[in-house]
């Protein structure tokens, strides 16, 4: 599995998944999430809250492989190697 392949859903199996973001959406976020790119996931955030939603059957996980953050990509897994 490449570093950045979306995970697969526990429930359905899709690989349809979307990150949940959290906090008070400004246009920019509203808009991606009109055009299905995130899921909003309202302002409260919590330690066990889902970081991951299925577009197809609706489900929401928290993601338990680890993350990558922007500072820890390189040249190569960015595609400007």
């Amino acid at each position: 599995m490449s570093k950045f392949e979306k995970p697969a859903c526990p429930e359905c199996g899709s690989h349809d998944v979307l990150p949940i973001v959290y906090g008070l959406p400004g246009p920019e976020l509203e808009a991606r999430a009109l055009r299905g790119e995130v899921m909003l996931g309202g302002c409260i955030v919590y330690d066990s809250a889902p970081d991951l939603g299925c577009k197809s059957c609706g489900a929401h996980w928290l993601d338990q492989r680890p993350k990558r953050y922007f500072w820890d990509t390189d040249e190569e897994d960015a595609g400007l190697a």
